[in-house]
């Protein structure tokens, strides 16, 4: 290989690093900008939620339909829903508070006693919004707390009231 031939390799290699790092830098200057930056080592959504909150945080109980429907009857249990407010306001159980993960750092309408049975739930299936919203509330100190795992979907599926 001739002395240019290289020469021309390295030079290419070059540019492409300088390009590499140059994208880097501009990548890194824009995470700074965001209202939400990504964290370097990334952490998922859950963690970074979780992490803002000191204490202690349990995995949330799973209750039936049955179960939270009987609970709702007999009014044993408050209702969080922890979907977002466009959606809850087209439909939630009655009595539901609404307390969407968007608005976790300033929630409103909870319960002082955080020894009240608490069932939080959100649109079912894939959802995790409320598995989610009950450990950060265990973490918030709230002592009693079950999910309704078939959310919302499940709840309307049955034809309970709304």
């Amino acid at each position: 290989m001739s002395r240019a031939i290289i020469s021309n390799i390295f030079r290419d290699l070059a540019v492409v690093l300088a390009g590499f790092v140059l994208a880097l830098a501009i990548g890194a200057a824009g995470n700074v900008f965001r209202s939400e930056p990504v964290p370097f080592p990334y952490r998922a959504r859950e963690a970074r939620l979780l992490a803002s909150i000191p204490g202690a945080v349990k995995e949330p109980r799973v209750v039936t339909l049955r179960d939270a429907e009987e609970a709702w009857r007999k009014r044993s249990a408050i209702f969080i829903d922890a979907r977002e407010p466009d959606f809850f306001e087209e439909g939630h159980i009655p009595g539901a508070i609404n307390v969407p993960l968007s608005q976790l750092a300033h929630p409103a309408g909870l319960p002082e006693n955080k020894a009240a049975a608490l069932i939080v739930y959100c649109s079912g299936g894939d959802c995790e919004d409320s598995r989610i919203l009950a450990k950060a509330l265990s973490a918030a100190g709230y002592e009693s707390l079950s999910v309704l795992a078939g959310g919302w979907d499940e709840w309307t599926a049955a034809g309970l009231p709304k």
